[in-house]
């Protein structure tokens, strides 16, 4: 199979193959996490009948991944990126054997599925990073907004088609079989991006440093660099506010407030990823489009629709299939711009942080949006309970915007 790759690849002319190579590894991988991400919570919830139990059980598997990201900075700048994302998916897919080996009616399996998802989480926060500063690695800086727009629209199609075909593959066959399909999918992974042909293009340090003092390098480096400050604090900023959009925002509107049956909601996260992967396509196609783009924008723009689907869920009120129809719409609209938005930041980011400075940086990156997150899904949960979700979605918006009109010049 490696052989068949490389034969293919010597077709390809220049670092396109290598590309493709890890956009193909990437896909698979993001297909298996989002396929295990979809079904675990409904096994664990199928197996303890407790909600309460299903999220501290998410809790403590997320939350030493975030610990843990501050931490893998060190390692993506010292080893090899394409052995380290080869290394991740060859781990999780034996993380997988062994689950297949323990019996589901085992007492402790469940303690066994909370240490293995533990380790899974950190593995995807190390093969992201890695293959983040592998992308940038491999193209030119002129490339590499059009190859993001292609990255973001694979990523979005495997988020889209692994929670349908998984979920129905859970029902039929249960989950020793999602178990199965998952540790296929990461050694397929790990096949494609053996066919990666690059040289690393780092120098190790002089001398070693600690975990922590890279941390503290990444910091220092954000802080100094006048570049780099605006789009990490515009990051940070869109992670907290806009964080809680599809947790509390739109449930808050669609479900309690208008009453619209869960699985039509279901819809419009498919509606918002099929916005996306538009705006992917549309993207890898123009030859003109780079991290240069009109960023500031996208970002008011972005902002804009959302605060119209909360001034809609108040004009239109008790109308509930006006509301549906209008909420829809502005789905795909938002999940177009929002990839219109994170693309070039991404681009922005890769192109301005030097090669050897990106695993440090990006693992801040990781570190912060991962306690960000949530903590903005709990601030939006607070103040929906006080103003209602649509006036709470209008509120941080606002903020979105303002913010990101002050520092316009900067991004």
């Amino acid at each position: 199979c490696v052989k068949w790759l490389i034969i293919f690849g010597e077709r390809v002319t220049g670092s396109m193959k290598n590309i493709i190579f890890l956009i193909l590894g990437r896909a698979t991988s993001k297909f298996g996490s989002m396929a295990y991400l979809t079904v675990l919570p409904l096994y664990i919830l199928d197996r303890t009948q407790s909600l309460a139990f299903a999220g501290f059980f998410l809790m403590c598997t997320s939350l030493p991944a975030v610990l843990c990201s501050s931490f893998l900075g060190a390692l993506v700048d010292r080893i090899s990126r394409k052995k380290l994302i080869i290394f991740c998916d060859l781990c999780c897919a034996a993380i997988y054997a062994a689950l297949l080996y323990f019996k589901e009616g085992q007492v402790n399996y469940i303690a066994w599925l909370m240490m293995a998802s533990i380790m899974i989480n950190i593995l995807s926060n190390l093969f992201e990073i890695s293959s983040k500063v592998l992308f940038t690695e491999l193209l030119e800086k002129a490339e590499i907004g059009r190859y993001n727009g292609l990255k973001s629209l694979t990523d979005n199609m495997a988020s889209i088609a692994a929670p349908i075909a998984c979920t129905f593959l859970w029902g039929w066959l249960g989950f020793r079989c999602i178990l199965a399909l998952m540790g296929v999918l990461y050694l397929l992974s790990a096949v494609q991006e053996s066919a990666i042909m690059y040289k690393a293009a780092f120098q190790k340090p002089e001398r070693e440093r600690g975990a922590g003092q890279a941390f503290l390098d990444g910091l220092r480096f954000i802080s100094r660099d006048k570049n780099i400050r605006p789009l990490f604090l515009m990051v940070m900023l869109l992670n907290f506010f806009l964080g809680g959009m599809e947790e509390i925002m739109n449930p808050g509107m669609v479900v309690q407030k208008y009453g619209i049956n869960e699985a039509l909601f279901g819809i419009a996260a498919s509606v918002s990823i099929a916005g996306s992967i538009c705006a992917g396509m549309l993207i890898f196609k123009s030859s003109q489009f780079s991290h240069k783009d009109r960023m500031t924008e996208f970002i008011v723009c972005n902002s804009a629709v959302m605060i119209g689907v909360g001034g809609a869920s108040i004009v239109l009120f008790p109308e509930k299939q006006l509301f549906f129809v209008v909420f829809l719409l502005c789905q795909f609209l938002i999940g177009l711009l929002t990839t219109c938005v994170n693309v070039p930041l991404s681009s922005k980011l890769q192109v301005s942080v030097p090669v050897e400075y990106q695993g440090r940086f990006f693992a801040v990156l990781a570190f912060f949006s991962g306690l960000l997150v949530p903590a903005g899904s709990w601030y939006s949960g607070l103040l929906a309970s006080y103003v209602g979700a649509d006036w709470a979605c209008m509120i941080n918006n606002l903020f979105v915007i303002a913010v990101a009109l002050a520092i316009r010049r900067r991004l």
